[in-house]
């Protein structure tokens, strides 16, 4: 530890610390979405920045440690900046604080006092800088245990979990103990035998968003498709241009299903929606996706609603 001190103390680190950390961080928070290369390109770009303002105040402060502290200080409004004023907005709304005619001229302020500060102090800030340079490897430190963690996430073997009832069991030493059974039909042979000669209906799913329009079901009344899943928002709800797009598809003798884009829940019948009235039946606990699939295979037996309704309800 005495060395780490010392070599914080007596190396720059946190000049260069600083731009790996803001880059590192966005990199991480944003993860897969932003390419490694321009992760790398963004920090040379910051730190040839620093370099050039390091040099710059050089000749002003005839100090290295001053001017990399100066260097590190401006950077550190440029870098943070549009997040202080976000919160600034969510803590003030409606005041003249987060307003620019205010806040500009108060960086303004605060940048000419920090360099009239490091210009006359015969410090050398020794003691801050080391503080500063550890806070930061803290910092990137924990970035990267984020990162590892998004970085395992996708080749975790629980990929496919079961977010509503939890496992059936687990696997010991090559042996799978099971903990619970599911009182659902699993006899492959039901409901329905698919064949090679079987013509599946065809089904399609509609996703429910924001001020979505009915033009999708509407295409696919003109398409005459067998079924329509609804992708709805929480219990698998909808707007009035769906609802009304879904009657117009129930009078044309198209079964709907209402699911959820929720990840894990159920969608319940006759709550928030009146499904006897509106024609439509739900998928329980099934995504959109699996509804579709159980729909199909329905709709290749029946097309009456109460026989598909329990279909969802058994399996």
């Amino acid at each position: 530890m005495p060395k780490t001190k010392t070599f914080l103390q007596s190396r720059p680190a946190f000049v260069f610390l600083l731009p790996l950390f803001f880059v590192s961080h966005g990199y991480v928070q944003n993860y897969p979405l932003v390419p490694p290369s321009d992760v790398l390109k963004l920090v040379f770009e910051y730190l040839a920045v620093t370099l050039l303002l390091t040099t710059l105040f050089y000749f002003i402060f005839q100090s290295w440690q001053k001017a990399l502290l100066f260097a590190f200080f401006l950077m550190c409004v440029q870098f943070f900046f549009g997040a202080v004023h976000d919160l600034l907005k969510n803590w003030f709304p409606g005041w003249f604080i987060p307003k620019y005619s205010f806040l500009l001229p108060l960086i303004l302020a605060i940048v000419v006092a920090t360099f009239l500060l490091i210009l006359k102090t015969t410090s050398h800030f020794k003691r801050l800088t080391q503080y500063i340079s550890i806070t930061l490897v803290l910092l990137i430190a924990i970035d990267l245990v984020f990162l590892c963690s998004k970085l395992l996430s996708t080749t975790k073997t629980n990929a496919f979990g079961s977010p509503n009832t939890g496992p059936v069991g687990q696997a010991y030493d090559g042996r799978v103990e099971y903990y619970s059974s599911s009182d659902r039909e699993v006899n492959p042979q039901q409901p329905v035998t698919i064949t090679a000669d079987t013509k599946l209906p065809r089904v399609d799913i509609v996703y429910m968003y924001a001020d979505a329009p009915s033009d999708m079901i509407d295409m696919l009344i003109a398409k005459k498709v067998d079924g329509i899943v609804i992708a709805g928002v929480g219990n698998g709800n909808f707007n009035k241009a769906y609802m009304e797009a879904v009657k117009r598809a129930v009078a044309a003798g198209i079964i709907v299903c209402r699911a959820s884009r929720t990840p894990s829940g159920r969608v319940v019948l006759h709550d928030e929606i009146n499904d006897e009235e509106l024609g439509t039946i739900v998928s329980d606990d099934l995504t959109p996706q699996k509804a579709r699939i159980l729909l199909i295979l329905g709709l290749t037996k029946t097309k009456d609603k109460k026989q598909l309704q329990d279909l969802f309800f058994k399996y």
